[in-house]
């Protein structure tokens, strides 16, 4: 899983700093996973994997996808707090798109859309 991150930063020609990566995991919770390869990863730990890769390289904008689907109210929480503060960190937009209800109330702006017919 660290090569994967570590991989993210070369191709961003960014220098790799194992100890960053660590320290993003630890946010995550799967800092134990480091060593890990993606085909042990459960798909919450694959989701969390994601969401590291979507910031590690600092974007100025995040755009996240179901970011939380597979995970429980704990790790859904720690990852939103991680991606609004490498967010607000990096002077990022970030863009969730979801049908997570959970994730509303922390964000103030929000646009929901429906395909109920009127």
């Amino acid at each position: 899983m660290g090569e994967n991150l570590q991989v993210c930063r070369y191709l961003n020609g960014q220098k790799i700093k194992r100890k960053e990566i660590l320290e993003l995991l630890e946010q995550l919770n799967i800092s134990d996973k480091i060593d890990s390869k993606i085909n042990q990863l459960s798909q919450g730990e694959l989701q969390r994997l994601s969401i590291a890769r979507a910031v590690i390289n600092k974007p100025s904008v995040i755009f996240a996808d179901e970011p939380t689907s597979s995970l429980d109210d704990f790790n859904c929480i720690e990852a939103l707090q991680l991606l609004k503060q490498e967010a607000s960190v990096n002077g990022s937009s970030l863009v969730i798109v979801t049908h997570d209800r959970r994730i509303l109330p922390h964000f103030k702006n929000t646009i929901e859309l429906s395909n109920a017919k009127q």
